[in-house]
């Protein structure tokens, strides 16, 4: 016999009962208490739970934003940099700007002797569409032989429409066919030119850079889904909200073109007077350099001088 069993023989009936009711009690508190640790339990996985799928839901989100409003590869300054060896004309490439970081600033002087050209284009703008129709080849002629560098920042300065839709259908090209990119500008260029009504969709602006030749592999797609709208707002507003980079110009209207910094303000239909402009900006300032000597930059003119494309 146990010694609970003996003191239980040794009880009244009375004191058995309240031995039993106390049990009773106690058993029923711990019931209880499980209960509640139950409960609290229940309500901290709940919780947690909830929490990890705001979490996940809150990553998605972000994940989404930063991929709607992440830049094209190839762009990081917001421009795409061309340059040539004397035969062919291509790319710089970099990474991408993730959202909510700054764009680099390309270096001036990229390559010794090289002047820097930077085009900033609205391909809804009148204007822009002349400067290119007039000076593109022109200028493409420089750069695929080395004279010059060409940086191309495309905007949409009315913030929707065609120029918004070109805009991201030229960061299309940059990202996934950059060494095509200004074959697609000029067709660009040229739809705005010659729109006689109406605006082109996301796809027809991905059917006319097909046409044109560049057909790489997602950049049909990435026109039609207008994967870089936000980029174009992003960068849209970042030339726009001062001084553009190496340079005190600003950007009032959709075409805009900087020579080492310096903005071009001439006839914008004129070959003639932008080959004189560059030759202006580039020539030696009388004094400069050490002890009297002047420090000369051949102009793209110099080997040998290239003859101003008539305008159709």
């Amino acid at each position: 016999m146990t010694n609970l069993n003996r003191e239980l023989a040794a009880m009244t009936k009375k004191e058995r009962k309240e031995f039993q009711r106390e049990i009773a009690r106690i058993e029923r508190e711990q019931e209880r208490k499980r209960r509640k640790r139950r409960k609290i339990v229940t309500i901290v996985v709940s919780v947690v739970a909830i929490l990890a799928v705001l979490a996940l839901v809150a990553w998605a989100v972000l994940t989404a934003v930063r991929a709607a409003n992440r830049g094209p590869e190839n762009m990081l300054s917001d421009g795409i940099v061309l340059s040539g060896d004397g035969t062919a004309l291509t790319a710089t490439p970099t990474a991408a700007l993730e959202w909510g970081a700054d764009p680099v600033a390309t270096a001036e002087g990229m390559a010794e002797n090289q002047v820097n050209m930077r085009l900033y284009v609205d391909y809804s703008d009148a204007d822009a569409a002349s400067f290119s129709t007039a000076n593109l080849e022109q200028v493409q002629q420089w750069v695929t032989a080395g004279y010059a560098s060409l940086e191309v920042h495309p905007v949409a300065l009315s913030g929707d429409g065609y120029g918004l839709r070109a805009a991201n259908a030229a960061a299309c090209v940059a990202s996934f066919a950059p060494d095509d990119f200004l074959t697609a500008h000029t067709a660009l260029i040229a739809e705005q030119a010659n729109a006689s009504g109406g605006s082109p969709t996301n796809e027809d602006l991905a059917a006319l850079v097909s046409s044109a030749g560049v057909t790489i592999d997602g950049v049909e797609e990435c026109i039609t889904d207008g994967r870089f709208n936000g980029w174009v707002e992003g960068a849209t507003d970042r030339a726009t909200e001062g001084a553009l980079p190496n340079s005190e110009a600003t950007l009032e209207s959709g075409s805009l073109l900087l020579v080492n910094g310096e903005p071009y303000t001439g006839a914008i239909d004129d070959p003639a007077q932008v080959i004189a402009f560059i030759t202006k900006v580039i020539a030696p300032t009388e004094g400069e350099g050490t002890e009297g000597e002047g420090t000369e930059t051949p102009a793209p003119t110099d080997a040998p001088t290239p003859t101003p494309t008539p305008t159709p």
